[in-house]
């Protein structure tokens, strides 16, 4: 190899960052010689610095390897466009064992992981983090510290990169690394004998996690950051309540990673942490939705209610019961909506899914701890990766009787789909479509019209939609304010199906006001101070509170100058956070409008910051909190419904929508003349 144009002195850089991968760095490695070549570690695997045309082959889909006089290795490197993914195809070792991989990065942030393929679908992976390691001339190294390939059971394995500002990728290497850890085959979460405690047992077999996080930090500086970290929790966590209540169980949590043993020992207490805090708007993100693939998806999806037609099988106390909403074409245990899941693994279901905190890292939760909508939506997720079996009631029709005992459903029996397809379902709290262009249940965009049920002389029209983000660059708000100008020249009224909130700003939230009120003082956002800050004492102080912000300009209105107040206006309401929150918020007590849900909404009456590193450990935490006209401070308080309906499973099976119709009864009894 010929002298690139590389410094002959190693530049370490030991920021917060970069160091989190610098403990255990490993004896062999790739080096620079005096002159600033590199070496690369003469126990390698496999080595690749895109010089041949079988490199430029390897880059699916991805640009070839370009000439550059200041290749870190020879004269061809590996250059990302923005936004741009490659795979580089790499051989399989010779023997199951464990490898370390790394590879040096230019220009910007690559995000990259090492991914296993069985028939075509990623089924493993390793994420790769900064090891601190930078030359002069602006080459960084990334690596993975660990990763087993089981070349009995992957059939192919590849380098995934990404760079979301473009990057130049070059010598890369894969070198052997201790014992293997080999992934068995398991039956769920219940089964805990089958995984290593660095695995975990998802889709039927014990997977990887201690190779998708950093290593383990030092012992001389992990209390310092884990320090750091809470001290993140405790400045920026801003909800009153949700402070009181959980910011203690986050800090039990925090407080085990200052004697984890293992890398994923410490950040698994991390991400569970982040759970703790229990916030809409608080949630762990990794890379892992963007790689694996899900081999067995579930085609059905389940709705909270009430099992009027399966009154012999108990309710558990706490919880709705859980019932079929609708089905795919798929892996639907051939359920129906109006049959009733009884159980997964022996639990409620939504004590189950609750149950699954330190396994499920894309957990969510409301802000409040009364309702479980977030739980539910993802049941059909979280039984296909992590659940045994599964208990049902089929219930008929036509005789309106379920069975008398639950069926047992293994759900190792549910069939594996090629690679790229679904079980064709969309899981939206939204039981039947009736809004034009909604079918299919779509949670993207919007749909609008006069409803199903109605004519174009009684004239009831319907959106159906998920977004209040109008923020700049998206055409959303241009779209709703159209529906929103429609509905006042040509609608006897309306219905806004709003099942699935996934919140936005309230600019969002304030087109709908403007439909249905005058402007009326309705809240105000504040951030804490200080760490100690403290919400006001009473309702009465914090309506003087209110008071003095008003005068001074600050609250917030909801509604606007020329209203329709003779237009009746329901709002249906399941799954609801953040400027979803604020939708109802400001529409109740309006003239002519009602909210229609089963519970109060999220209560995710806040904002949020996110943090990252190298996209393999983020996570979102809840800033401020929102004072109410009524001096109530709202975070972990959602929105009760006006009219509170919970889904039926006697309607269920008779292809109605309990709900929906509730709410269309009431704006036939309501209609603008």
């Amino acid at each position: 190899m010929r002298p690139s144009r590389v410094s002959s002195r190693l530049i370490l850089v030991f920021s917060y960052a970069s160091a989190l991968a610098l403990t255990g760095r490993p004896a062999r490695a790739a080096t620079f010689d005096a002159e600033g070549t590199l070496h690369f570690d003469p126990a390698a695997l496999h080595v690749e610095s895109f010089e041949t045309s079988d490199a430029d082959a390897a880059a699916d889909a991805g640009p070839p390897s370009e000439e550059d006089a200041t290749a870190l290795d020879g004269t061809h490197l590996l250059r990302l466009a923005q936004f741009q993914g490659v795979d580089v195809s790499v051989p399989l070792p010779s023997k199951t064992q464990a490898v370390r991989a790394r590879f040096w990065a230019r220009g910007g942030e690559v995000v990259a992981s090492l991914e296993t393929r069985v028939s075509g679908r990623v089924e493993d992976f390793g994420a790769f983090y900064p090891t601190g390691r930078v030359t002069s001339d602006g080459w960084y190294e990334l690596e993975l510290h660990s990763m087993t390939i089981d070349v009995e059971r992957v059939e192919s394995l590849a380098f995934g990169f990404f760079a979301p500002r473009g990057a130049d990728v070059d010598a890369l290497e894969i070198v052997p690394d201790g014992a293997a850890v080999v992934g068995k085959a398991c039956t769920g979460v219940a089964d805990p004998l089958a995984c290593a405690p660095s695995q975990i047992c998802m889709w039927g077999r014990c997977r990887d996690f201690a190779s998708r996080v950093p290593p383990l930090p030092p012992t001389a500086w992990r209390s310092d950051l884990v320090d750091y970290l809470e001290q993140r929790f405790v400045l920026l966590y801003g909800p009153f309540e949700n402070r009181k209540l959980d910011l203690p169980n986050a800090k039990v949590e925090l407080g085990a990673m200052r004697t984890a043993e293992s890398p994923w020992e410490f950040w698994r207490a991390f991400r569970v942490a982040i759970h703790r805090l229990h916030d809409w708007h608080t949630r762990g993100s990794d890379s892992a939705g963007f790689s694996v693939q899900n081999p067995r998806p579930v085609g059905v999806c389940f709705i909270e209610g009430k099992a009027d037609v399966s009154p012999a099988v108990a309710s558990s106390p706490g919880y709705l019961d859980v019932l079929v909403s609708h089905v795919g074409k798929a892996n639907t245990m051939d359920l129906k909506p109006g049959d009733r899941l009884v159980s997964v693994d022996g639990k409620h279901p939504i004590a189950w899914a609750r149950s699954l905190i330190s396994v499920d890292f894309g957990y969510e939760t409301a802000s409040n701890h009364q309702t479980h909508a977030e739980a539910t939506a993802r049941l059909h997720r979280l039984i296909s990766a992590y659940a045994t079996r599964v208990e049902v009631l089929r219930c008929d029709a036509t005789t309106k009787k379920c069975a008398a005992t639950p069926e047992s459903i293994e759900i190792a029996s549910l069939d594996t789909l090629p690679p790229g397809t679904g079980a064709g379902v969309s899981c939206d709290n939204r039981p039947q479509n009736h809004v034009p262009g909604g079918d299919g249940h779509p949670q993207g965009g919007i749909a609008s019209g006069i409803v199903n049920e109605s004519n174009s002389s009684e004239r009831i029209y319907g959106l159906q939609w998920s977004s209040l983000n109008v923020s700049a660059g998206s055409n959303l708000g241009p779209e709703l304010e159209a529906r929103v100008a429609e509905f006042r020249a040509q609608a006897r009224g309306v219905i806004l199906d709003h099942r699935t909130g996934f919140g936005g700003t309230t600019a969002g939230a304030a087109i709908f006001w403007d439909l249905v009120r005058t402007p009326t003082p309705l809240d105000v956002f504040l951030v804490r101070s200080r760490a100690d800050s403290e919400p006001p004492a009473t309702l009465a102080a914090g309506q003087a509170q209110f008071l003095a912000l008003s005068q001074q300009g600050l609250v917030e209105h909801a509604g606007g100058p020329n209203p329709d107040l003779a237009l009746p206006v329901a709002l249906l309401l399941h799954l609801d956070g953040s400027a979803s929150d604020w939708l109802p918020l400001g529409m109740k007590g309006a003239p002519k409008a009602k909210l229609f849900a089963p519970y109060e909404t999220a209560g995710a009456f806040s904002t949020l910051l996110s943090f990252g590193y190298w996209l393999g450990i983020g996570y979102s935490i809840a800033v401020g909190d929102t004072l109410h006209s009524s001096g109530q401070m709202l975070n972990g308080h959602g929105v009760t419904p006006d009219v509170v309906v919970v889904p039926l499973q006697s309607d269920l099976l008779q292809g109605k929508d309990t709900v929906y119709d509730t709410a269309l009864a009431w704006v036939r009894s309501e209609l603008k003349p």
